[in-house]
């Protein structure tokens, strides 16, 4: 960062920054920070503005220096915000309000110190979120309810910028006071000016309407005044100027004392409001952050972003000063050539100069145009939400934004966070109940485990397959998901078209998390197969989930009627096992393999006898090796009894297991006919009996008795059609 100033500061780069630094900061002093100020100290707190503006600039000048240095956004413009502004001011209001006997220093200490302590609280909750990298759990927030927040607070701004000029609140009780025509003619022109600039800045994007919109405005008052022969000291006494000021004004250094002599009683009741702010003010500054990566296509580090605005709040607090954050207006910086961190060092420095000078000089600011800028940051944020988002936004999310600005403008913000965190959590809820958590909805028929049996086996499995009902689970598996899923098993139940149901196999291995309500659902389900006689599989259970449901009482010790295994295809495995077991291709004896062959080949006797000359024998005890991955595939492997394993050997010390094939299958037969190397290794599992078929016995048969040699063909042709059809069902399933 030192470095990065250095080079900053060589003549080549730091006049532009100063230049665009200057410029930033006189025309945000008028046109944000004096309106921020008289946000929060507007109506009986009006003669305290003098103190609240040095505060403000204070606090944009902290925050503006410390984000130039530590935030990842190069030329970062930051100030106190319209939306943090306005939770402050309806807490010095109430402060004020609960206050109404005690001496004006007592008032001030009192608003001082919840600012204050807004402050600390904020800037250590900001710094906690980056620093243990929570800031995405932010974006989690559905953009209605946080579209109904911004709508309330332009609402707000707007009602404040109408109590800077009247000292008059907004509310149904006094709009018959706001429309008489002397209170017209002091907030009608601000309104007018107000859309006016609304109006330019949504038409033409350029940094100078702003300020220029501003200088005019200022011409036009002091023309009328002109016109009206209404002298300056006669406007100030009826209150159009934003003076007069006491005398002498200086900035006073926060003291200590003023924490001692503040009202803590009054403090209290306003730490839902305080809470409120620290809500606020994260989300501000990731919404924002997003809004400048997308603008000026930069990457930002959003928990860098929240640890520099928790420094810059914490250490505003510590000096008396108030929260701030980032502005959407520092895609401007780099427009405008700025793009240096001497750009923030700068405006602070010249917020510091005018904190030093005093604030006399704003002692002929028009209030019309002070309230003008107030009330177009607040139609700005009402034009963004309720006009934009009519045409962008689904008409029930509109809703949700209209009632979440309903609830804040009535009930006010503590009770708009409240509402509106419910309305997110049951959005959630909603939505997420709309995820299918069932990702993979297969059968017997269209998936098979990784053992290779025998035709007949296989070929009745595939037949038998509809009894199997099989779930791939995903994501976090809570009430309404898992209820769905209940529904979804009920159908498949009472589906007469199909077989009745043997299994139910659910597979885990994509669930995040089981929610304790979730396992009421899993209790139903194993109620469900009790009575209709079915039984549960469930495979790559996560310990959590396990524990979650051995609890609930859905996994019991030794219950035939829930069965639990380490994966899908071991689930799978002993599912095919029971319908294997129960038919009538169960084998309870050996067979040696020329009878095996007399069942799978449509061949005479004769012809087998012919094969199995060719066929030489071979044993193998439990756990040796056939053949391994990469070597060349001489030999087609018949296993007559035993087992063999087919394991792919992975980069890293564990090996995974690819098939397990039993008596009467084959292995190896894809690359003894593609002459390809083995693509995975063979280990008897058990002591095993093969007969095998070398490549110079084939070329024999076929020269010696071509007629076997097809018969032979045709059926390893029929083997692996059978198996690519499989392969296809199971592939057409998952993609549905």
């Amino acid at each position: 960062m030192v470095s990065s100033l250095k080079q900053e500061l060589q003549a080549q780069s730091w006049l532009p920054s100063l230049t665009v630094g200057g410029i930033f900061g006189i025309t945000m002093t008028l046109t944000e920070i004096i309106p921020m100020a008289a946000l929060v100290f507007s109506g009986q707190l009006e003669p305290f503005l003098p103190t609240g503006i040095s505060i403000t600039l204070l606090s944009a000048a902290v925050v503006s220096m410390v984000l130039a240095l530590r935030s990842s956004f190069v030329g970062v413009l930051a100030f106190p915000l319209a939306e943090q502004v306005t939770i402050l001011g309806t807490m010095a209001a109430a402060i004020a309000h609960a206050m109404p006997t005690a001496a004006s220093e007592d008032v001030l200490a009192t608003i001082v110190a919840a600012i204050v302590l807004s402050s600390l609280l904020t800037g250590a909750f900001l710094f906690l979120l980056g620093r243990f990298h929570l800031g995405e759990l932010i974006r989690f927030l559905p953009y209605p309810v946080v579209g109904g927040f911004l709508a309330g607070l332009g609402y707000l701004i707007t009602a404040g910028g109408i109590r800077v000029l009247t000292r008059v609140t907004l509310s149904w009780s006094t709009i018959g006071t706001l429309l008489q025509i002397d209170m017209l003619l002091r907030w009608v022109p601000s309104l007018v000016f107000a859309v006016l600039l609304l109006v330019l800045t949504r038409r033409y994007r350029h940094f100078g309407i702003l300020p220029g919109s501003m200088i005019a405005a200022i011409a036009l008052f002091y023309l009328m005044l002109f016109l009206t022969q209404t002298s300056i000291a006669q406007a100030s006494q009826t209150g159009w100027l934003l003076g007069p000021f006491p005398e002498h004004h200086t900035f006073k250094p926060f003291s200590v004392a003023v924490l001692a002599q503040a009202n803590w009683a009054a403090i209290v009741p306003q730490l839902g409001n305080v809470a409120t702010l620290m809500l606020i003010t994260p989300l501000s500054v990731l919404l924002i952050s997003s809004s400048l990566e997308l603008i000026t296509e930069r990457d930002l580090d959003l928990d860098r972003e929240l640890k520099a605005t928790g420094i810059s709040c914490f250490l505003s607090g510590l000096l008396g000063g108030m929260v701030g954050s980032h502005a959407i207006t520092s895609m401007l910086v780099e427009r405008m050539g700025g793009k240096s961190r001497l750009v923030g060092i700068v405006i602070g420095l010249i917020y510091l100069i005018f904190l030093v000078a005093g604030v006399s000089f704003l002692t002929f600011f028009p209030k019309p145009v002070l309230g003008g800028l107030l009330m177009f940051t607040g139609l700005d944020l009402l034009a963004m939400q309720l006009y934009d988002g009519w045409f962008k936004l689904p008409k029930t999310d509109y809703g949700i934004v209209l009632l979440i600005m309903a609830i804040v403008v009535m009930f006010g913000f503590v009770m708009g966070v409240v509402v509106g965190l419910v309305i997110a959590i049951i959005l959630f809820a909603l939505s997420y109940s709309r995820v299918n958590v069932a990702r993979y909805t297969l059968s017997g028929g269209s998936l098979s485990s990784h053992r290779k049996r025998p035709p007949n086996q296989e070929r009745m499995l595939h037949e038998e397959g509809e009894k199997t009902y099989v779930l791939t689970l995903q994501g976090f598996v809570f009430f309404g998901t898992a209820n769905k899923l209940l529904t979804q098993i009920r159908q498949r139940v009472n589906a007469s078209q199909l077989p009745a149901l043997q299994f139910t196999l659910l597979d885990f291995h994509l669930v995040t998390g089981l929610d304790s309500s979730a396992v009421v659902s899993f209790i139903k389900l194993k109620q469900l197969a009790r009575k209709q006689e079915f039984q549960i599989v469930l495979t790559d259970l996560a310990p959590s989930v396990e524990k979650a449901l051995r609890q609930g009482g859905v996994v019991l010790p030794d219950d035939p009627r829930c069965q639990i295994f380490a994966d899908l295809d071991r689930g799978m495995e002993w599912c095919e096992n029971q319908i294997i077991e129960s038919s009538k291709y169960r084998r309870t004896r050996f067979l040696p393999l020329s009878m095996q062959l007399k069942t799978y080949l449509t061949a005479d006797s004769k012809q087998i006898s012919v094969l199995m000359n060719y066929l030489e024998l071979m044993t193998l005890e439990a756990n040796a090796t056939l053949f391994h991955q990469g070597d060349m595939a001489t030999a087609l492997y018949f296993v007559e009894s035993g087992e063999i394993s087919t394991i792919m050997n992975m980069e890293t010390d564990r090996d995974r297991r690819v098939q397990t094939l039993s008596a009467g299958t084959i292995v190896g037969e894809v690359e003894f006919y593609t002459q390809r190397p083995y693509e995975l290794s063979a280990i008897a599992d058990k002591p095993t009996r093969l007969y095998y078929l070398s490549r110079n016995n084939l070329q024999r048969m076929q020269e010696e008795h071509p007629q076997v040699a097809t018969v032979l063909s045709e059926w390893m042709n029929a083997i692996l059609a059978t198996r690519l059809t499989y392969l296809q069902q199971e592939v057409t399933s998952l993609t549905r």
